[in-house]
């Protein structure tokens, strides 16, 4: 039986609520269900088709209540996602310190090209800029909005990204000049690393984050 216009506009705001997953999404196909169950019984006792939909859709609850109580079923232990969000924050702090000695040693070497202090220095700005919003996200006092949580997870992709291509040239030059930079190696698995742990920690607050994205450009 296919849904009902009240059945599927509640079902398209519940997964723009709902994360992504293979779990919400049957979550949203048991609603979907239970409510074209409802409807019909409804009918059944004599309502007119669009009452007894409508009184379905009241008796299901809000998308916002229905999202809610599904994250907090699929929570992880609030010990263990402290412990993960700390675990986090030290881990920028390392990253951070790493790529600003990097990036001073560099700008104090005379081997090094322009473009190449550049790029360092790009690349320097991003994994600080990271670092802070890492470090409001792990110890902040006050919860992030949505725009810092976007602007957080973006970072963390292009943490992801930086610490792939940072271990893919750290090897292109150890195979080009037989010698292999231990630290290199070390920072740019911890930059993927960062990134990686951002994003999962992240993940459950998707709908959250995207909505800054989707907002409508104002006129």
């Amino acid at each position: 039986m296919s849904d009902t216009p009240a059945i599927s506009a509640l079902l398209i705001r519940l997964r723009g609520e709902l994360p992504a997953t293979h779990r919400a999404e049957r979550m949203v196909e048991e609603i979907a269900d239970h409510l074209a169950g409802a409807a019909a019984d409804l009918r059944a006792a004599g309502l007119p088709p669009e009452e007894a939909e409508r009184r379905a859709v009241e008796r299901c609850g809000s998308p916002d209540a229905i999202a809610a109580a599904y994250r907090a079923q699929v929570a992880p232990d609030p010990e263990v996602h402290t412990m993960l969000k700390h675990l986090l924050g030290a881990c920028a702090i390392v990253t951070a310190l790493i790529a600003a000695t990097v990036y001073t040693y560099s700008m104090l070497s005379a081997d090094a090209s322009t473009g190449w202090k550049a790029i360092l220095a790009i690349a320097c700005l991003v994994v600080l800029a990271q670092a802070a919003l890492t470090f409001r996200f792990a110890w902040g006092r006050r919860r992030m909005g949505a725009l810092g949580l976007c602007l957080l997870y973006v970072g963390a992709l292009a943490m992801i990204a930086l610490g792939g291509g940072a271990f893919a040239w750290t090897i292109h030059l150890a195979e080009t000049t037989g010698d292999l930079e231990s630290y290199a190696v070390l920072h740019a698995l911890l930059l993927a690393g960062q990134g990686a742990l951002t994003a999962l920690l992240l993940w459950p607050q998707a709908p959250e984050i995207a909505r800054p994205l989707a907002a409508p450009a104002p006129r």
